[in-house]
């Protein structure tokens, strides 16, 4: 369970990144969005935007990923 699994999710979202694939990019997309859904039921919302705007700004000259995150409405 995603939940159990601490910090790795993050760290698979930064392997997914890493990859600069399509399909890499879709798969760490959608772990993002059950990371937010999971940070919101826990009342952790602020933490997710935080890590999440890290992310985007490292990721800032990656414009399919940033792409994706939009179109996800992942702020």
């Amino acid at each position: 369970m995603l939940t159990d699994r601490g910090e790795r999710p993050w760290a698979d979202v930064a392997d997914l990144i890493a990859a600069k694939k399509p399909d890499s990019y879709d798969t760490a997309v959608q772990l993002l969005i059950d990371l937010a859904e999971i940070s919101r039921r826990r009342g952790r919302s602020a933490q997710f935007a935080e890590r999440l705007a890290e992310l985007r700004s490292t990721h800032q000259r990656k414009p399919s990923l940033i792409a994706r995150l939009d179109a996800a409405n992942l702020p």
